[in-house]
C-alpha cells in the first residue's frame, strides 16, 4: 500500500539490483583520494582487512579508474576482476580481502555497466530500499548507497535561497537510524552537514533519542533542525537540552509532554510555543487517509 500511496520504486537487495552503479569515477586529480575514502568504507566494515589488504584494494580501484577512460563508473564484478589479475601477476593467495570482494559480488546489490536506465542520479528517483530483507553485509549496503548519494549530492550546484529559506531538492529518510548513527568518518555524517546548501534534506527515524549522540567527534544532534516527537520515555534531561535548545528552563514539562503523546501525535519542536500541547501535531497514517 505504501509504494502504491507514494509511487516510489521499491528495492529488495538479493532480489532486485539498486539502480544505480556503486563506484563513480571522478577527476584524475581527486582519484587517490577517492581510492582512499572507498578503502576506509569497506575495510571499516570488514576488520579482517589488514594494512596489506587495504594498500591492494587502494591500488586496483585507481587502477580501474585510470585505464577504462570510456568507463564512467563500475561494480563489483569489474573491481574483482581487476583483484584477481592484480594477486595473479604479484603470485599472492587468495586471502580476507578477496573474500570480501567475492562476498559483494555474490550479493548483487547494485548495477554492474552504467546504462541510459540507471545512469540518471539516485538522488533523482522515488526509491524505497528495503536492506532489512538482507540477511548478511546490511551496513556496508547502506554505506555504500548513502557514499554513492553523497557523491552525486556534491556535484549538485549550490540550492536558490529566498531570504533564510532554501529550497528543498530531494529528501532522504532513513529509518531504523540508529544502526548507521554510531559510523566514524559516515559518509552519513557528510550528507546531513553538507545537504542544506544543496538542497538536500535528511529525515531521520530511531526508537531512543541517546541515538543521536553517535560517537565521539560525531553527534548528530548539533545538525538536527527540526524534531518531531512521538511518545516515547526521555530518561536524559541532557538529550532534550540538546534537541531542543529553547526548551532549557521547562525540560521537566517536555519530557512529561512526550510521555502522554496519545497515538499518532507528535510534539514538533521548532518554535516551540508556551502552551506546549498547541505545538502537538497529528500524523495521519496513510492507509486511513487513502480510501484505496
Amino acid at each position: 500500500m505504501f509504494d502504491k500511496h507514494v509511487q516510489c520504486g521499491i528495492v529488495v537487495p538479493g532480489v532486485s539490483r539498486i539502480p544505480a552503479v556503486p563506484f563513480q569515477k571522478p577527476q584524475a586529480f581527486d582519484r587517490e583520494q577517492y581510492a582512499l575514502g572507498v578503502t576506509d568504507l569497506i575495510s571499516r566494515f570488514y576488520p579482517q582487512l589488514g594494512s596489506q589488504q587495504r594498500l591492494a584494494l587502494r591500488e586496483v580501484l585507481v587502477d580501474v579508474m585510470s585505464q577504462d577512460e570510456g568507463v564512467e563508473a563500475f561494480g563489483f564484478e569489474v573491481l574483482g576482476e581487476r583483484l584477481e589479475r592484480y594477486y595473479s601477476e604479484r603470485g599472492r593467495r587468495e586471502d580476507g580481502l578477496t573474500e570480501v570482494i567475492s562476498r559483494l559480488r555474490v550479493l548483487q546489490l547494485f548495477e554492474e555497466t552504467p546504462t541510459a536506465q540507471n545512469v540518471s542520479p539516485l538522488l533523482n528517483s522515488s526509491l524505497v530500499v528495503r536492506l532489512n530483507e538482507l540477511a548478511a553485509d546490511t551496513l556496508p549496503a547502506a554505506f555504500l548507497l548513502i557514499s554513492r548519494l553523497y557523491d552525486e549530492m556534491r556535484r549538485l550546484p549550490d540550492t536558490p535561497r529566498r531570504g533564510s529559506f532554501v529550497e528543498l531538492r530531494h529528501v532522504i529518510f532513513i529509518d531504523e537510524a540508529h544502526h548507521y548513527l554510531a559510523q566514524r568518518s559516515s559518509p552519513l555524517a557528510r550528507v546531513i552537514r553538507e545537504g542544506r546548501s544543496k538542497g538536500v534534506a535528511v529525515l531521520l527515524a530511531t526508537q531512543s533519542v541517546s541515538d543521536l549522540a553517535g560517537v565521539a567527534g560525531a553527534d548528530y544532534r548539533e545538525f538536527i533542525s527540526n524534531s518531531f516527537f512521538f511518545k516515547t520515555n526521555i530518561r536524559s534531561n541532557s538529550d532534550i537540552r540538546a534537541m531542543v535548545p529553547s526548551a532549557a528552563q521547562r525540560v521537566q514539562e517536555v519530557a512529561n509532554t512526550i510521555a502522554g503523546l496519545g497515538v499518532g501525535e507528535m510534539l514538533f519542536t521548532k518554535n516551540m510555543r508556551r502552551d506546549l500541547r498547541s505545538s502537538v501535531l497529528n500524523a495521519v497514517q496513510f492507509y486511513r487517509r487513502v480510501p484505496t
